[in-house]
């Protein structure tokens, strides 16, 4: 099948290569909105993620999922039940409670931050649903460039902190950027700040322009370690795995 937009891929093949640095994907359980197309099943197949029994689909806009079903006749998809018809803040109270626990995750929004409040609404009820992993990693993909208070967002862009400080590629990555887009990463950050009431590292940034659409976009790949709740849940509610890999030992 033909790419939909070669920007979009490689932003893509750039947010699974740091999903994976995370953790090996046969210990991995992993959340996607794939849209109508198969490229990212597609991409998450070849890095070794097992559909079978640990890869979760969400989308609620019937026509987007019959285009997928479409287009993955004969192709691996993962079991019925693991395909959630539904809001992603749905979907999150949805797999607590089958007791799953996603270890990576990524959210391709077709909205922005500031002028599409569901999103961030989506986005804060998701996290809320307790439904990711204490240790895990959630990627972002966001469009840029209508957010009504400008100003206000380029003052905002110097308060967001950075995983392992500004030598770290992510911290290059985020100096890089312009003040508006990294005030426009601010609300997302705050989102995670105001679900989970704790800090959240950020791991990597990225910009491109969908050459279908000709809409600039963004996305950031956000390290979450949660402080364990009194009421932990049993095991069979944990990831896959607790080991995680330190960044430093991080290898593909």
């Amino acid at each position: 099948m033909q790419l939909e937009c070669p920007n979009k891929h490689a932003a893509r093949l750039q947010i699974w290569a740091e999903l994976t640095r995370f953790r090996h994907p046969s210990l991995t359980r992993v959340l996607l909105m794939p849209g109508g197309a198969r490229h990212e099943l597609d991409v998450v197949s070849a890095k070794g993620y097992k559909f079978e029994s640990s890869v979760f689909l969400v989308e609620y806009k019937p026509a987007v999922w019959a285009n997928l079903t479409r287009r993955s006749v004969g192709k691996p998809m993962p079991p019925k039940d693991y395909q959630l018809h539904m809001l992603l803040s749905e979907a999150g109270s949805e797999l607590v409670r089958k007791g799953i626990r996603i270890d990576v995750a990524h959210l391709d929004f077709c909205s922005n931050v500031e002028g599409h409040r569901l999103m961030t609404s989506e986005l804060m009820k998701f996290l809320k649903s307790g439904a990711m992993a204490t240790e895990s990693l959630i990627a972002i993909s966001w469009l840029r460039g209508r957010e009504h208070y400008l100003r206000d967002i380029e003052a905002d862009g110097h308060t967001l902190g950075v995983a392992e400080g500004h030598q770290s590629d992510a911290g290059q990555g985020f100096l890089r950027m312009s003040a508006a887009d990294r005030g426009r990463v601010y609300p997302i950050h705050k989102a995670f700040y105001e679900a989970l009431g704790s800090e959240i590292g950020v791991v990597k940034f990225g910009a491109y322009q969908n050459t279908r659409t000709r809409n600039p976009m963004l996305w950031a790949v956000f390290h979450l370690k949660q402080q364990p709740k009194p009421d932990a849940p049993s095991s069979a509610m944990r990831s896959l795995s607790k080991a995680w890999i330190p960044p430093q030992e991080r290898r593909l």
